[in-house]
């Protein structure tokens, strides 16, 4: 508990899909409100597949589920930037990738560094 109106709690692993949140105390249970559980994002296509390895051209990710994309990497390099078009598609521009291919993938917020060895070549430490 954290106050007298208030309680923290944290949501228990659950499928995608809505469901009733109460609370239970010596004097009843409350009405319930709606917690929704969002899906997972997926990938379906990348457009184009494959780019010079200075970065710089628009990939096209399409999918399900990426209206609450926080961040995008290609091959666990954050993208330069990125914009949700849609639900089902989002443009990404990719960071000079010094290796080989990559795929791109929608993450969740935070820090998505790639490879170390790439990470130091990109600074110029080698």
């Amino acid at each position: 508990m954290v106050s007298t109106t208030q309680i923290t709690a944290t949501a228990p692993t659950e499928a995608a899909g809505a469901v009733q949140v109460t609370v239970t105390t010596p004097g009843g249970t409350s009405g319930g409100l709606a917690y929704t559980y969002a899906p997972p994002p997926t990938l379906t296509a990348l457009a184009p597949t494959q780019g010079p390895t200075s970065g710089g051209t628009t990939v096209t990710l399409t999918g399900t589920n990426l209206t609450g994309t926080t961040a995008v990497t290609l091959g666990g390099t954050p993208a330069t930037s990125f914009t949700v078009l849609s639900a089902g598609e989002v443009t990404a521009i990719p960071f000079a990738n010094l290796g080989g291919g990559v795929d791109g993938e929608p993450c969740d917020a935070g820090q998505c560094g790639g490879p170390a060895e790439d990470r130091e070549q990109a600074q110029g430490k080698q």
